[in-house]
């Protein structure tokens, strides 16, 4: 079983990601929702004692992706995150990250963002 943390869960795609996995809770048990006013780091500091595949998605801010990036290697937790816009240092801390623990950027969870980009690549060759 794989052992979720959400981060941004009380927004509109991070509320769906922990009603998905909840749906396949043979596969997925989610341990921790994270809002703006919670510690990331904290909630993975009480959890990686006891479990042992703990993955973070993030579907939060920008602002918050440096911290939470570090956050998830400190942790050794894997590191899931679908945010837009991110600056340089938070680009710089993902691959810090990667050094540690397998991270996964994609800048758009959706489904046609994906379409649309596909669209306009074919329509540029």
């Amino acid at each position: 079983m794989i052992e979720l943390v959400v981060v941004g869960a009380r927004g509109r795609l991070g509320s769906l990601v922990v009603v998905e996995a909840q749906k396949r809770a043979s596969e997925f048990a989610v341990r921790a929702q994270i809002g703006r006013s919670d510690s990331l780091a904290d909630a993975l500091r009480d959890l990686v004692r006891d479990l042992q595949r703990v993955v973070v998605v993030d579907v939060s801010t920008a602002s918050a992706a440096a911290a939470n990036a570090a956050s998830c290697a400190m942790a050794r937790a894997a590191y899931v995150i679908g945010t837009t816009g991110l600056a340089a240092d938070a680009l710089t801390a993902l691959d810090d990250a990667a050094a540690s623990v397998p991270v996964l950027h994609a800048a758009n969870f959706s489904v046609s963002a994906h379409v649309a980009g596909k669209l306009v690549a074919d329509a540029a060759a």
